[in-house]
């Protein structure tokens, strides 16, 4: 994981007031993958109720945009995940150390047995005691103190060679000082002892942090110089500080040609300021301390040095403010609107809605109905699809009663959620065997009653509809009487007007208002006009499907209308290049030859291609290329 990441991870986790993530899961960092992925599939569930929550709402939204971030820490690779965390503790462990040092060495004196109360609490911290030595010494050189002895067989502080430390000369310059950190930083990091890893970390951290600043290491340099007069041993024999070695097989100068130098050096500097984590800290010890006279320096001694100025604390992060990461990935849209309305006559009427995903990446979900009369073909969402076609089917005849409302759910795996009402009206519908008995019941009493028989009945007016395209929907006085390209409404009350609506999608609707005469059948040709500009084009990054033969087929079966539009004579040979949409119907459409074809001759031809029904397409379009001979035009 990179560093990054791995800082993404640590400000949520300062929100939550969590040190880790398996802290924030309760889960051992030793469980298994599959236990991992259980509670982490457990709270994204949780997440998922609680955005629109005020107290979680942050939270909420981090699970849920970084869940794959999350993944790959504790799944993917949870041994860099791991490593991370072991610095990290230790580092704020060696944090929580240094402030207790300040607040001990407050009281101007640093003694034997304080020293040994202070080595005690660092050892309690789980620190090295090289470590503990080293903070020691550089805590009593930024306080300007040095020791206080009880007797003179006091050993004197032993010190780290930051130089050693670096594998670094005492001359090199900064740029040379920060290039060897960056070497030293990315072997220590690498170590396979993670507690090692941790105290080479620190102590690099602690070297950088002194050497670089000019002031602060011309004062090391000058206690180093002493430090090597002295010998730079300790009493028992033992150096001060043993580095680390290169890493096998590189040198300082390879290592230091690595492509990772472009990244900023991971220094306390650099790094932001470490969240405040509440954590267990063993209690501080009280020790007993000595009230003393202040010494009085004698009168030859050096002027006091000033206190050294304040030294900065870091503030804790403050991310009350922080906005949620926000990912480009899938977005469901659906090219209908939230009400369905369908006025029918018939047991079953099939309805398709369009789906599109206009984002990034898979988006796999389902679809679901709250009515058993609303049937849904394929339940699954295509999660490769950009746009895919959701079949339903209304069984009218199932409706407990002649108008109903059913909801139909669209559920993606990412969260998002979209509801369609359908508002089904079902027109009675008498069985035809009733139908006609009761027909014959009422014919047969009137007969009775009259004692007359007068022969047919001749007054009903008969309305015939030869239409073109063929309607998707034939509406008289606001019902459905029927569809295609032939309708007949036989009115049994001719004195009254009636309104006809003729409906077919990618055409304008017909609006009119039409008297019978009762015993007279009247015929009407209506001609649609068609609204559709027939210069659709599939979204960036769709697929398409070649139509195979079955689609020449279909083409084939328009011959006469597409000959129709042409001004030939005897036979020519026309290529039609078009693009089909995922319900099966043509939205572009491209005339190649005869090139000579005017406007109103394509026009005509798009007209046609808009009636075609081609069936449903696998991908997210699908395309016809196909070379037809026509015959039979007139100009």
């Amino acid at each position: 994981m990179d560093r990054r990441e791995l800082e993404e991870l640590d400000r949520f986790l300062a929100t939550v007031g969590q040190t880790s993530l398996y802290a924030y899961y309760g889960v051992p960092e030793e469980s298994d993958t599959s236990d991992v992925e259980a509670v982490i599939k457990k709270r994204r569930s949780w997440a998922q109720g609680q955005q629109s929550n005020p107290k979680f709402k942050v939270e909420a939204l981090f699970l849920i945009k970084q869940n794959a971030l999350i993944r790959k820490a504790l799944t993917e690779e949870p041994e860099d995940y791991r490593a991370h965390t072991a610095s990290s503790h230790a580092h704020r462990n060696v944090e929580s150390f240094r402030v207790y040092i300040r607040g001990i060495l407050s009281e101007g004196e640093f003694s034997p047995t304080v020293e040994k109360a202070v080595r005690n609490q660092g050892r309690e911290l789980g620190l090295a005691e090289a470590l503990v030595s080293q903070q020691i010494g550089e805590a009593l050189a930024a306080a300007g103190l040095s020791r206080t002895t009880d007797d003179e067989t006091t050993p004197p502080p032993s010190m780290i060679d930051f130089y050693e430390a670096l594998q670094a000369e005492p001359t090199s310059t900064l740029e040379q000082l920060e290039q060897a950190y960056r070497v030293r930083y990315r072997w220590a990091r690498n170590l396979n002892d993670l507690a090692l890893s941790a105290e080479m970390l620190n102590g690099l951290d602690q070297a950088w942090t002194v050497l670089r600043d000019p002031a602060r290491r011309a004062r090391y340099d000058a206690q180093r110089e002493r430090w090597s007069q002295s010998g730079g041993r300790r009493p028992d024999g033992s150096p001060g500080y043993t580095p680390g070695p290169t890493p096998q097989g590189q040198t300082a100068e390879s290592v230091a040609s690595g492509p990772f130098l472009d990244m900023p050096p991971p220094s306390l500097a650099h790094l932001p300021p470490m969240p405040v984590l509440p954590m267990p800290v063993p209690p501080m010890p009280v020790l007993p301390m000595p009230v003393l006279p202040a010494p009085v320096p004698p009168q030859s001694a050096a002027p006091p040095r000033p206190p050294p100025p304040p030294r900065s604390e870091p503030k804790p992060l403050d991310l009350s403010d922080l906005e949620p990461v926000r990912l480009r990935g899938p977005k469901l849209a659906m090219d209908v609107a939230d009400t369905v309305v369908l006025r029918t006559g018939e047991p079953k009427v099939r309805h398709r809605l369009i789906v599109r995903n206009q984002g990034d990446g898979r988006m796999p979900g389902r679809v679901v109905a709250d009515h058993d009369w609303l049937e849904i073909v394929k339940p699954q969402l295509d999660p490769n699809l950009l746009t895919q076609v959701v079949e339903v089917l209304v069984h009218a005849d199932r409706m407990p009663r002649r108008t109903a409302s059913a909801a139909l759910t669209l559920i993606t795996e990412h969260g998002e959620r979209r509801t369609i009402t359908f508002k089904v009206s079902r027109r009675s519908a008498v069985p035809k065997a009733l139908a006609a008995g009761a027909l014959l019941l009422l014919g047969f009493a009137a007969l009775v009653a009259s004692g007359v028989i007068h022969g047919p009945h001749t007054n009903d007016a008969v309305l015939t509809l030869l239409l073109d395209p063929p309607a998707d929907q034939v509406f008289v006085n606001g019902l459905v009487v029927g569809n295609g390209g032939t309708v007949e409404y036989r009115a049994t009350n001719p004195d009254a007007p009636i309104r006809i609506r003729v409906e077919a999608d990618g055409f304008g609707a017909h609006d009119e208002l039409v008297q019978l005469e009762g015993g007279r059948s009247i015929e009407r040709r209506i001609q649609l006009e068609l609204t559709d500009a027939m210069d659709w084009t599939p979204p960036a990054g769709a697929t398409a499907v070649a139509l195979d033969r079955t689609a020449a087929k279909v083409v084939q079966t328009h011959a006469t209308a597409l000959a129709a539009c042409l001004p030939i004579r005897g036979a020519v040979d026309a290529h039609f290049k078009a693009m089909v949409d995922p319900t099966g119907i043509a939205r572009n459409v491209e005339l190649l030859e005869p090139a000579d074809a005017s406007p109103d001759d394509r026009r005509c031809i798009r007209r046609v291609f808009r009636t075609m029904r081609f069936g449903a397409v696998a991908g997210d379009y699908g395309e016809v290329d196909t070379l037809l001979r026509l015959t039979g035009g007139s100009p």
